[in-house]
């Protein structure tokens, strides 16, 4: 995310809702760098597109669940190079 960035509503309102399902904080921050971990969400797809959204990333808790995994993945040399993150 840019480092300018600033939530709106509905990011807020999602953060929110992930947070009521038992998300720490430090989830939360792993699967915004989990996001980052794949190479798709980071601009490496067909319409050189970066998907790096907060909306994105807290949209339910499958999406959570999915980049802290890459992030996991990635941090324990797990096989991250490999997931595509879609």
């Amino acid at each position: 995310l840019h480092s300018k960035a600033r939530p709106g509503e509905k990011e807020r309102r999602l953060y929110a809702a992930r947070r009521k399902e038992g998300y720490s904080d430090e989830d939360l921050c792993l699967a915004i760098d989990g996001c980052h971990q794949s190479p798709f969400h980071a601009g490496e797809n067909e319409r050189r597109q970066k998907y790096q959204s907060l909306e994105l990333i807290f949209r339910d808790s499958s999406q959570v669940a999915k980049f802290i995994e890459l992030e996991v993945r990635a941090n324990t040399g797990l096989g991250a190079e490999k997931a595509t993150g879609h």
